[in-house]
């Protein structure tokens, strides 16, 4: 009682103890002390003390107080199984088919007891069966012919019925429920549907009331609940409750507590989720599976886009391929062979994008389908030749048995620079013409060196500036205005693009080489 902040006085505590000790031990019934403070605590009772003819007959005998049967019909109590079994997915077939060796569909009333007891229908379990519900059962599927028997099987099939309906496959056209059907509130739970108009609206100014409170506070009322919650059921006892309102600062009256009881209560206590799902209502989930599908089909029905600075036959394609391995040293081989477990040599065409995808050259659709197309198969229009494939992107290191060819002479492979390969309209070259003309003229007059500022914009030394920094050293260098108009500084742009990182740089290497040999300066001697 010390530990309970419960501080008695010394005579008082004498009368306590005399009232609740035992005669001969001196033990305090504790359950009996508790029982009579609190009034919603259920334990031991003494109903009543016999005296018996044995030793022992001046010890009192402590029967447990056992719950109430209630009126409950037989539809009742299958809905509050079906519920059960429902809840916790339970296959009620693997309760009751070891007692029956047979499978004779029949088993005795003490198996079914105890096939009931696993099942969760007992005392320790989810719900506790009381005797009359017990032999309301067992009368109800008693077996014809042995009347100590019981048809298990016939239980089980009106119980799993919940899930699905026995022989479906005869009846195509019969409707099945969903399974929301058979749920049902738990025993005590008082029908509000049904109640008064006056008792739904007090109620709702009641939940306004303190929902405007929360709502102004922030509070945060279910892990105060939870505290209280040993179970995890999702429910408190009624004192538990009003002592989470009071620690909430959630005031009501005895008339407004009684009304929420009224509602929320039911034989396990009072059933705070769904006190707190109208106090604090969650927002609803949004459904967006149809919203993504028709976003993926309205994505899938567009077309392709237009492909951009693509090899349109089969050399510019294998240049750009072979440049690409000469600078990164690829070994295409490696790739493609873990798709050719048997090592034929061959490989399906969706395989092969797979392994130049991982190569990661950046080829496009069109590039790929002129690869597929002239290196197929012989007699298998679906698969690639990719050996004869990755011989001709690896001759630019070497030429495949050479030890048989000694006198060859093998010339090394040399890929071209990059803004080389841009091609331009006759129209965009002759505007880019006559524009380096007159820069390389002011270039010549001035003498001005270009390398120096650019090489300020390029931090990696990779001989390349972003087309903004581009145009900024021209304006820096005072030649912004000899390019006349927009166009030709698009076309300078596309001229000396290069891509790095996958934008559009300026190769201003190949730019300021270009000026100075049209100004007719000595080699980097401007």
């Amino acid at each position: 009682m010390h530990f309970l902040s419960l501080n008695v006085a010394p005579d008082d505590l004498k009368l306590i103890c005399r009232k609740f000790a035992d005669p001969h031990t001196g033990d305090i019934n504790y359950p009996a002390f508790v029982q009579c403070v609190d009034r919603e605590f259920v334990n031991y009772t003494q109903d009543e003390i016999s005296k018996p003819t044995n030793k022992d007959e001046d010890k009192p005998i402590i029967t447990a107080v056992e719950p109430g049967d209630g009126k409950i019909t037989l539809d009742d109590l299958m809905a509050r199984i079906r519920h059960h079994v429902l809840t916790n997915r339970r296959r009620v077939c693997e309760f009751f088919q070891d007692f029956d060796p047979l499978r004779s569909g029949s088993i005795t009333k003490s198996q079914f007891r105890r096939g009931l007891s696993d099942l969760g229908l007992s005392a320790i379990g989810q719900h506790n069966l009381a005797e009359s519900q017990y032999k309301m059962l067992c009368s109800y599927y008693e077996d014809p012919s042995m009347t100590d028997k019981v048809l298990w099987t016939r239980f089980m099939d009106d119980v799993e019925s919940v899930f699905t309906q026995q022989q479906l496959e005869k009846h195509p056209t019969h409707v099945v429920h969903q399974q929301e059907v058979f749920l049902v509130p738990k025993p005590g739970t008082m029908d509000f549907d049904n109640a008064s108009n006056d008792h739904q609206g007090f109620v709702e100014e009641i939940m306004e009331r303190l929902r405007q409170r929360s709502n102004q506070r922030r509070v945060l009322a279910k892990p105060v609940f939870q505290d209280f919650d040993r179970h995890n059921n999702g429910h408190v006892t009624r004192g538990q409750f009003r002592q989470c309102l009071t620690m909430l600062e959630l005031h009501c009256t005895e008339a407004e507590m009684q009304a929420l009881e009224a509602k929320f209560c039911n034989d396990t206590g009072f059933h705070y989720l769904a006190f707190l799902g109208e106090l604090q209502p969650a927002e609803p989930i949004q459904h967006m599976y149809v919203k993504r599908l028709n976003e993926l089909r309205l994505v899938n029905e567009k077309g392709a886009l237009p492909e951009h600075n693509t090899a349109c036959d089969l050399d510019g394609v294998l240049t750009k391929i072979k440049t690409q391995v000469y600078k990164q040293r690829v070994r295409i081989y490696e790739w493609m062979r873990d798709y050719d477990k048997l090592r034929s040599g061959r490989m399906l065409r969706t395989n092969f994008r797979r392994a130049l995808d991982l190569c990661k050259f950046g080829l496009a659709e069109g590039e790929l389908a002129i690869l597929e197309d002239h290196y197929q198969a012989v007699g298998e229009p679906d698969y690639v030749d990719y050996v004869c494939f990755c011989d001709a992107v690896e001759s630019i290191f070497t030429i495949k048995n050479l030890e048989k060819a000694p006198l060859l002479e093998v010339k090394q492979f040399k890929p071209s620079e990059e803004w080389k390969q841009n091609n331009l309209t006759p129209e965009m070259e002759n505007l880019v013409t006559k524009c380096m003309e007159r820069l390389a003229e002011k270039v010549r007059k001035n003498r001005i060196q270009l390398f120096p500022l650019f090489e300020d914009y390029d931090r990696v030394h990779n001989g390349t500036v972003s087309r903004s920094q581009f145009r900024r050293v021209l304006c820096e260098l005072e030649l912004a205005s000899l390019v006349a108009t927009e166009q030709e500084w698009v076309c300078l742009q596309q001229k000396f693009d290069v891509k790095v990182g996958g934008k559009d740089d300026v190769n201003y290497n190949a730019f300021c080489d270009m000026i100075y040999e049209i100004a007719h300066f000595e080699w980097r001697k401007p």
